[in-house]
């Protein structure tokens, strides 16, 4: 299992969440704030399968990539994979 931290900026974080729920990925949205001009963006956390780690990535990344940035110095999405051991859904 692995954990997907994914820091969007807010301007499209609403394609990518929808990209997510088409293809049945589950999310959780949190709403955070960061850079230099603290600009609004949204963190969404994904426990996912190991086999299935490359195309979530690919999702949010095609979105990202088609999109403009809000400037020059600003990224419209960071990515963090980390090993997870358990997942738990009650």
């Amino acid at each position: 299992m692995k954990l997907i931290i994914a820091i969007i900026q807010d301007h499209i974080v609403q394609d990518v969440l929808t990209e997510l729920s088409e293809n049945k990925v589950r999310a959780t949205k949190l709403s955070s704030t960061g850079g230099f001009f603290r600009k609004g963006n949204t963190t969404i956390l994904i426990g996912i399968e190991d086999e299935k780690v490359d195309r979530v990535k690919e999702m949010i990344l095609n979105i990202s990539k088609n999109k403009e940035t809000i400037d020059d110095k600003t990224a419209n999405t960071v990515m963090f994979v980390l090993n997870m051991n358990q997942l738990i859904r009650m």
